[in-house]
């Protein structure tokens, strides 16, 4: 699958790079009900996607065999493509994989495992890249800056071609998202990460989601088990009190008295 989605994309990128007439949408938001997933495409790019009507004014019916494109889209389980002239292709694919059942989610997994076990993870969920010889670079956080695209991919990269190809993979839904591009300039490779910092997941929570859902509360005190008789005692008990302490005074006073009256009778002649 891996292979197919780089011979697709060269395919593309030769029609990026030499500025063939397949013109179709442009950059802007586009949502795939289906899989969940919001994408923002940059001003100047060029997209295609499963939908994108064959009548399409801006579609070279002489040059471009839209059949074709279509199936090759459906065989590789690619669902969005986007185009930048003489810059580079991205492309976003959805599929379902065996390896990623167990993982529901990436960025949840990836929170709750422990440290030691997050590459292990990151690199189960490219297994199949690893295997087309795709280096594993390591985790990327994809919105680190606003926080509100925030999820967990696999990074990876190919770099046996002239141009490094960049794939980007994570796992929303049981499904594994790999969004990966091919690019001749800097200024490509920036708008690829303002892609994903823009592309959203309905059906995956954020990483400070996660993160606060998983953080631990304070506990809250216990409710107070006394009675009305027993929250009484304290102030009964000192009534009590009192009552002893003005009985002694009373009994001094009383004391008091009776010696001085004795010491007068006394002291008469």
């Amino acid at each position: 699958m891996i292979k197919k989605i780089m011979a697709f994309l060269l395919v593309f990128s030769m029609i990026a790079l030499f500025g063939l007439p397949v013109y179709a949408e442009p950059g802007g938001e586009y949502v795939l009900d289906d899989q969940g997933i919001t994408v923002q495409i940059p001003e100047g790019w060029v997209v295609f996607t499963r939908t994108t009507p064959q009548d399409d004014p801006d579609i070279d019916q002489e040059t471009f065999d839209y059949d074709m494109y279509i199936s090759n889209m459906i065989e590789s389980d690619i669902y969005l493509t986007a185009t930048k002239s003489g810059v580079g292709a991205i492309s976003l694919q959805v599929s379902p994989s065996e390896v990623c059942y167990d993982i529901g989610n990436l960025t949840e997994c990836y929170v709750a495992r422990p440290q030691s076990e997050r590459e292990a993870l990151l690199k189960k969920v490219g297994e199949e890249m690893s295997d087309s010889g795709v280096a594993f670079v390591g985790a990327y956080y994809s919105d680190e800056v606003n926080k509100q695209n925030n999820y967990v991919y696999a990074a990876y990269k190919d770099i046996t071609n002239n141009e490094p190809f960049l794939w980007y993979a994570t796992v929303a839904g049981d499904k594994r998202v790999v969004i990966s591009g091919d690019f001749v300039s800097e200024e490509a490779t920036k708008e690829f990460y303002d892609i994903l910092a823009n592309t959203h997941f309905a059906n995956q929570p954020t990483l400070e989601k996660v993160q606060q859902d998983t953080s631990p509360r304070p506990s809250s005190p216990e409710p107070s088990t006394n009675t009305a008789d027993e929250q009484a005692k304290p102030a009964f008990a000192l009534s009590q009190t009192l009552l002893v302490a003005i009985i002694i005074a009373a009994a001094l006073l009383v004391l008091v008295i009776v010696i001085i009256l004795v010491r007068k009778k006394r002291t008469k002649p």
